[in-house]
């Protein structure tokens, strides 16, 4: 080995082992799964599991236990695509790689061994999203829907890990992003929004609301703590006084499709 390859090799293994040591920093706890990159190598973590999302694969890790799902198991299919057969093969259920643009993590249900991952189909602000799972003990993948917007945020699930709550997050600029709420079924594969969350000091005025908590406190009804602030205050001097805002949402409040 010469001096110049030895000199690779070094900043290879400091790299990962730099890396390494991100993945041992403490995890947020489930349900919550958050995502960050390490030269060029993306990762999301919750609790006991890791995720690292390779070229064609995602490795995943619980505890000591190791699993791989490959990309080519992802419900993805040329109906999802913009440019549609230009992308992909029209063939109905063939999986259509080149359309994806990122995959993040979205939710991990540790105690069903359950990982839920948003497949982003598009480069816009208010893209659209693939929900997927991939159940552990099964080794199955399930397509449960689509939603649109910035992402997915705070998630929660319901008493029976039959209903996954998602913090939607609508993208216009500093001044006028908003988040709202999502529900998916996970039993039928539908997913619905909740209506516009409104500022309870402006009722009839709808503002960009923050929401900061979500929890389940039944099976059919989701509690909710959120700021809120005017658009206009903000645009003017960049600065802005926040409101509070509580509430709740039931499913029948929810517009499955």
């Amino acid at each position: 080995m010469n001096t110049a390859q030895a000199f690779v090799l070094i900043a290879v293994l400091a790299g990962q082992m730099e890396f390494l040591n991100r993945l041992n920093e403490s995890p947020p706890q489930p349900p919550l799964l958050v995502g960050g990159s390490f030269n060029d190598i993306r990762y999301f973590r919750s609790g006991t599991l890791t995720g690292v999302l390779r070229a064609d694969r995602i490795d995943f890790q619980i505890g000591t236990d190791k699993y791989r799902l490959d990309l080519k198991r992802l419900p993805v299919y040329e109906n999802d695509c913009l440019k549609g057969p230009e992308q992909c093969s029209a063939q109905k259920r063939t999986f259509c790689g080149a359309c994806i643009v990122s995959i993040d993590g979205v939710a991990w249900d540790e105690r069903r061994r359950r990982v839920f991952l948003g497949i982003a189909v598009d480069t816009s602000k208010n893209k659209p999203w693939i929900l997927a799972g991939y159940d552990f003990r099964t080794n199955q993948v399930t397509r449960f829907g689509e939603f649109y917007g910035g992402g997915a945020g705070l998630v929660a699930f319901s008493p029976s890990g039959r209903y996954l709550a998602m913090q939607s997050f609508g993208v216009c600029g500093v001044c006028c992003t908003s988040s709202g709420m999502m529900v998916a079924d996970l039993f039928e594969h539908r997913i619905g929004a909740g209506r516009s969350l409104k500022s309870s000091a402006s009722p009839d005025v709808l503002e960009p609301v923050s929401i900061k908590t979500i929890r389940w406190v039944s099976e059919t009804e989701l509690a909710y703590d959120a700021e809120s602030y005017k658009e206009d205050e903000c645009r003017a001097s960049g600065s802005f006084a926040t409101r509070k805002l509580t509430g709740s949402i039931k499913l029948s409040d929810i517009n499955f499709r």
